[in-house]
């Protein structure tokens, strides 16, 4: 009996871990845009507006100044810059407004946020550096679940369009309360304004390759690029609706943990099965 509930047990674990992972994966998400409300069977949702900051990190602006690549915003977003005595930048931001977001019906869990416009990247010929290029980063989305940053990309040097290329991923993602206001007469419902901010942008490797052929990038140039190892950070700001004991999350990177641990207890029940 006891050797049994041992060679049972790494079978049961993953079982249960990666049902657990299939079933929460699959739980029904609704996609809002400003204006509209998700009603789950004990949640209401209203989602009225939002913006996004993208502020360009110091090793960034190091890299723009290296490889004299000039930014520009595309519409409707707007850019923000600021320059120092030499004309080099010393500060970009741009900013976005969120179009829809993506929220797990019931726990109004965040999964994903988009926005609209976005940045474009125009380097020059520079001897040992670029032979010229053009890169546009626009329509933002979130994946809260892995912190990564898609974009719809737009290049020069045979790149083209493409939608939903990964660009960047964050080191870190935090969710903070702003203000909440009561709306409701009998406080049920509240305003919120919360903050979500993802530090640490780190290029993909396609998002990489993606700077280094839309810019031409030489070699002097990709030294600068992989220089900025921080690019910057990117902070979402969202008003909606919700009731008065409202606390939003974002899924955390445990989830894949768990999906993992189980699928290791699967594989160890089957190799254990095959020896015995």
């Amino acid at each position: 009996f006891p050797v049994t509930i041992i060679e049972t047990w790494p079978r049961c674990v993953g079982f249960v871990l990666a049902w657990g992972f299939g079933f929460f994966s699959q739980t029904h998400a609704e996609v809002l845009t400003p204006g509209s409300t998700s009603i789950g069977d004990s949640t209401h949702f209203s989602f009225f507006s939002g913006q996004q900051t993208l502020r360009l990190s110091s090793d960034m602006l190091s890299f723009l100044e290296t490889s004299r690549v000039s930014v520009s915003p595309m519409s409707p977003a707007t850019v923000l810059a600021e320059y120092d005595e030499d004309g080099f930048y010393k500060n970009v931001t741009s900013y976005q407004d969120v179009v829809q977001l993506q929220v797990l019906d019931d726990t109004t869990q965040i999964n994903q946020i988009s926005s609209t416009g976005g940045l474009t990247f125009t380097s020059p010929v520079l001897r040992g550096v670029s032979t010229s290029g053009m890169l546009t980063l626009h329509d933002l989305e979130i994946n809260t679940q892995t912190r990564m940053i898609s974009s719809t990309v737009i290049g020069r040097n045979g790149i083209g369009t493409v939608a939903d290329q990964v660009i960047w991923q964050a080191d870190d993602a935090q969710m903070t309360l702003i203000d909440k206001l009561p709306w409701a007469w009998d406080n049920s419902l509240y305003f919120y304004n919360y903050s979500l901010t993802l530090t640490g942008l780190k290029l993909t490797d396609t998002g990489r390759e993606t700077f280094i052929q839309s810019l031409g990038l030489l070699s002097l140039g990709q030294q600068a690029l992989d220089s900025a190892y921080d690019q910057g950070t990117l902070t979402t700001k969202l008003t909606f609706l919700a009731p008065s004991d409202f606390v939003p999350s974002i899924p955390e990177p445990a989830t894949w943990t768990f999906m993992c641990l189980g699928l290791l207890g699967l594989a160890a029940a089957q190799a254990r099965h095959r020896r015995h």
